[in-house]
C-alpha cells in the first residue's frame, strides 16, 4: 500500500483540482438553465470522482484501454448509488433524458432525470483530462474532452443568454495550465530514442526529461488569443441570437396529448349526469379578501372548421419556472398556489388552471408556451402547481381598444365560410343582437346582453352540437315566429358568440371549463372546493389590447325552459344529411402512445442486454480481425511478402503482451533488447528469424518457399515461448486489447 501511494506526486494533485476547476466551469452554463443550485454538488463531485479515479488507475498501472472500462463501471456503480437507482437504467436515462433536458420548459426542475446528463458529462470530460494529461500525452489533446463538456453545457443554455466575458478568460487559461502540467516529467522525446537505446544496452539508467519550456512557451499566446477571441466573439454575437445554434429549438418535442373528441362535446354529457360525480378537488392558497373564483377553465379552443372547436395549443415538458405566454399581456402582481387533486373520473387530458402557471412543482406536464394551456401527459401526476393570477377587465368597466389585434392570434379572427342558407340567418340574428351599437366593443356588450334575454332559454335536455347547421337551427326560429324560445345550454351561446365576434373582426375562442354556483365560489374564507361533473361549462374570450383574453358569459342558466326547438345537431357545416342519431357519443380522451408502447419489458431488460452484448460483439470483432491479418500476411502471393509478413505478425503479437518492440528496429535488434530483458528463449527464436528475413528483403532472386515455411514456425514458436514467459493477466490483456490489431 506504501509503494502504491508512493507513485503519486505533488503535480498529479495539482491536475486533479485544476481539472475539477476547469469542468465545474460549466455550472456558469447549468445554473441559468437549472431552476436552483442544486446541480452544482453532483457536477463538481462527479468531476473531482472522475479525475481521482483516472489518476488512480493510472499509477495502479492500468492503460488507457483498461482505464476507460474501469471508469465505465466506478461511473455506473457511483451514480446508481448517488440518484439511489439500478445500474441498468442509467444508460436508458441518460440517452431518453438529454432530448427531455433541450425540450423541457425553462427552467428546468433539478430532478434525477435532468441532472443526470451534467453529471454524467462532468465525470467522463473529467476522467478523460486527467488521463490525458498524467500520462504526459499531447498536451493540446487536453482540449478535446474540454471542447466537448462546455459545448454540451453552451448548446443546452443558448437560449437563456450568452456567458460572460470572463468565462472564456477561464477556461483558456484552464486549459493552458494543463498544458503545463502536462509537461512537468514528460517522457524522452522521439528524437532521443536512440540515445536512450543506447544507454540502456550500456545498463545506465534512463531517467525523464523535465519541464518542456519550449512547448508551453508556444502554446501559452496560442490558448491565450483563443481565449480573448472567444471573449470578443461572445460579446459581438450577443445581440445576434437569430443566427446562433440553439439545441432547444431543434430537439423541442411537442407532447402527443390528444383527446378523441372535442372538450365541448363533454359538456351536455356532464350536466345530465344522473348524479353529481366529484371530477377534481381544488384549493387556492394566497387569495386576497375582496378575490372571487367562480370560473375555472379547462381547454382553450381557438381553431374552428365549421363543424368542431378544438385547440391549436402545442404542448411541451414544462420546466420549473415558466415564462410569460406569448398571448398573456396583462397580469396581477398577486400569486397564489393551486393544488389540484384529480379523481378517477376527471375526463380531459388539460387541467385545470387558475390563472397561469408560473411554477411547477408538479413533475413532467405539458405547457403551451403560446396560450398558457396545461395538460397532462399520463394518467398519473401529481398535481401541485403555482400559478399567477390574471387580471381579466370586467366588459362593464370600461371600454378598451380592439384594434390591431398581434398576428399570434390574428389567425382567431377569421370567421367561418357559411352557406348560402346559414348567410341570411346569421347576420339577421347579428344585425338583431348588434342593433344600435356604436362601436365594436359595444357591438359586444349588446350581443353578449342579447343572448342573455329572455329569446334564449336554457335547457340542459336540447340537443347537442354546435356546427354551423346545428348553430343555425339554433337561431332560426322557423315557423315558430320571432318569439319562439330558442332552447339550449352554454356549448351554443358559446359558440355563437365566438362566431358572431369573429365576423366583427375581434379574434375569439371558446373555453370550456367548470362554473362554480352562485355562493360556492372560491374566496379567502372558502379555498377548497370539491369540483363536480355538472358544474362543467363553456364561454366565450375575445382578445382585447392591452388586455389580453377577456372572458363574457352570454349564457342565462336562470332562463330555463322546457320548450325545445326541433334542431338537428349536425357533425357537419352544412348539416345536409346529419340526423339526431348522427351525432357521435362520447368517447374516453386518450393519449396518442409513444413508439415502442408496449414493449416495457423488452425496454426493461434493453440496456443490460446491449451491455452485455457489446463486448461479445467486441471480442468476435477482435478474433475474426487478428485471424483476417494473419491469414493475409501468411498467404501473400510472393515468397518475400510471405516471410515479411512472419516478422510482422511476430512484432505486433509480442508488442501486444507488453515487450519492448519497435516499428523502426530491425529483427537482430528486438533480440538485442530482449536479451537484455532476461528474455533468451523468446530473443532464441526471433534470432532464428533473422537470415530468413533479411533473405526475403534483400536477395536478388525470388526466396525458396521453404524460406516462407522456416519463418512462420520460427513466429509460432516466439509467440508461444512469449506467451509462456508472461503472467495470466498480461496474457488476457494482450487477447483482448486492440494493440494485437493496430500494433505498437
Amino acid at each position: 500500500m506504501l509503494t502504491f501511494l508512493t507513485r503519486f506526486r505533488p503535480v498529479d494533485g495539482a491536475i486533479v483540482a485544476l481539472t475539477t476547476i476547469a469542468v465545474s466551469l460549466t455550472l456558469v452554463h447549468w445554473n441559468r438553465i437549472f431552476a436552483d443550485a442544486s446541480v452544482d454538488v453532483p457536477v463538481v463531485l462527479a468531476a473531482l470522482v472522475g479525475g481521482l479515479g483516472a489518476l488512480i488507475a493510472m499509477r495502479g498501472g492500468l492503460r488507457s484501454l483498461a482505464s476507460t472500462a474501469v471508469a465505465i463501471v466506478v461511473g455506473l456503480v457511483g451514480l446508481a448509488a448517488w440518484y439511489n437507482t439500478s445500474v441498468a437504467d442509467l444508460p436508458g436515462d441518460f440517452i431518453s433524458s438529454w432530448k427531455g433536458l433541450a425540450s423541457t420548459g425553462l427552467k428546468i426542475p433539478t430532478f434525477r432525470e435532468f441532472v443526470i446528463v451534467p453529471t454524467i458529462l462532468a465525470f467522463a470530460s473529467a476522467w478523460a483530462i486527467v488521463d490525458i494529461t498524467a500520462r504526459r500525452r499531447v498536451g493540446a489533446a487536453v482540449a478535446l474532452p474540454l471542447t466537448v463538456v462546455h459545448g454540451a453545457a453552451i448548446a443546452y443554455s443558448i437560449s437563456a443568454g450568452r456567458s460572460p466575458w470572463w468565462y472564456a478568460v477561464a477556461v483558456g487559461a484552464s486549459v493552458l495550465g494543463l498544458i503545463l502540467l502536462s509537461t512537468v516529467d514528460r517522457p524522452l522525446a522521439q528524437e532521443m530514442q536512440e540515445t536512450a537505446k543506447a544507454r540502456a544496452a550500456a545498463g545506465a539508467e534512463t531517467g525523464p526529461t523535465r519541464i518542456r519550456w519550449r512547448q508551453a512557451a508556444v502554446a501559452a499566446p496560442i490558448i491565450g488569443l483563443l481565449a480573448l477571441g472567444g471573449a470578443g466573439l461572445n460579446r459581438s454575437l450577443a445581440s445576434r441570437d437569430d443566427e446562433a445554434f440553439d439545441l432547444r429549438e431543434r430537439l423541442v418535442r411537442p407532447l402527443d396529448v390528444f383527446e378523441a373528441t372535442t372538450p365541448l362535446a363533454r359538456v351536455k354529457g356532464g350536466l345530465v349526469e344522473p348524479a353529481p360525480v366529484g371530477v377534481f378537488t381544488i384549493s387556492l392558497e394566497g387569495l386576497g379578501p375582496d378575490d372571487s373564483v367562480q370560473f375555472i377553465p379547462i381547454a382553450s379552443l381557438d381553431q374552428y372548421d365549421g363543424a368542431v372547436w378544438t385547440s391549436s395549443a402545442r404542448f411541451e415538458s414544462a420546466g420549473a419556472v415558466l415564462n410569460q405566454p406569448a398571448q398573456l399581456v396583462r397580469t396581477s402582481d398577486q400569486s397564489i398556489v393551486q393544488v389540484v387533486d384529480l379523481t378517477d373520473d376527471y375526463p380531459f387530458r388539460f387541467l385545470p388552471r387558475v390563472g397561469v402557471l408560473t411554477e411547477n412543482t408538479a413533475g413532467e406536464i405539458g405547457w403551451d408556451p403560446r396560450s398558457g394551456s396545461i395538460a397532462r401527459p399520463s394518467d398519473s401526476i401529481d398535481e401541485r402547481f403555482q400559478s399567477t393570477q390574471v387580471l381579466r377587465l370586467d366588459p362593464e368597466e370600461a371600454e378598451p381598444s380592439l384594434d390591431g389585434p398581434p398576428s399570434s392570434v390574428r389567425y382567431a379572427a377569421t370567421p367561418p365560410t357559411l352557406s348560402e342558407d346559414q348567410i341570411p340567418i346569421f347576420e339577421s340574428f347579428l344585425a338583431d343582437a348588434t342593433e344600435g351599437a356604436t362601436s365594436e366593443w359595444d357591438r359586444l356588450l349588446r350581443l353578449n346582453e342579447w343572448l342573455r334575454s329572455d329569446n334564449f332559454g336554457y335547457n340542459t335536455e336540447a340537443p347537442a352540437g354546435h356546427s354551423l347547421a346545428a348553430l343555425a337551427s339554433y337561431l332560426d326560429p322557423g315557423e315558430a315566429g320571432e318569439d319562439a324560445v330558442r332552447a339550449g345550454f352554454s356549448e351554443q351561446s358559446a359558440s355563437v358568440f365566438a362566431i358572431a365576434a369573429r365576423q366583427l373582426g375581434v379574434p375569439s375562442r371558446v373555453v370550456v371549463g367548470y362554473r362554480l354556483p352562485e355562493g360556492s365560489t372560491l374566496t379567502a374564507e372558502n379555498s377548497q372546493i370539491l369540483v363536480t361533473e355538472d358544474m362543467i361549462y363553456a364561454w366565450p374570450e375575445v382578445w382585447v389590447s392591452g388586455t389580453g383574453w377577456t372572458r363574457f358569459d352570454p349564457t342565462n342558466t336562470g332562463n330555463e325552459t322546457l320548450e325545445q326547438t326541433a334542431r338537428t345537431p349536425a357533425v357537419s357545416s352544412e348539416g345536409e344529411e346529419a340526423q339526431i342519431s348522427d351525432l357521435p357519443e362520447l368517447q374516453e380522451p386518450v393519449l396518442i402512445p409513444e413508439e415502442g408502447a408496449g414493449n416495457s419489458v423488452l425496454q426493461r431488460f434493453m440496456w443490460p442486454i446491449i451491455l452485455l452484448a457489446l463486448p461479445l460483439l467486441y471480442l468476435l470483432g477482435l478474433f475474426i480481425a487478428k485471424r483476417v491479418r494473419r491469414s493475409r500476411r501468411r498467404r501473400a502471393k510472393s515468397t518475400a511478402d510471405r516471410t515479411v509478413g512472419a516478422w510482422l505478425e511476430t512484432r505486433d503479437r509480442l508488442g501486444s503482451l507488453g515487450l519492448p518492440t519497435d516499428k523502426s528496429s530491425s529483427v537482430a535488434d528486438l533480440a538485442d533488447v530482449l536479451d537484455l530483458r532476461d528474455l533468451s528463449p523468446v530473443a532464441d527464436e526471433v534470432s532464428s528469424m533473422s537470415p530468413l528475413v533479411d533473405a526475403a528483403l534483400f536477395s536478388p532472386s525470388e526466396p525458396d518457399a521453404q524460406i516462407a515455411e522456416q519463418a512462420w514456425s520460427a513466429a509460432d514458436g516466439a509467440i508461444a515461448v512469449a506467451k509462456k514467459s508472461q503472467p495470466l493477466a498480461t496474457r488476457v490483456r494482450a487477447s483482448v486489447h486492440p494493440s494485437s490489431i493496430v500494433g505498437k
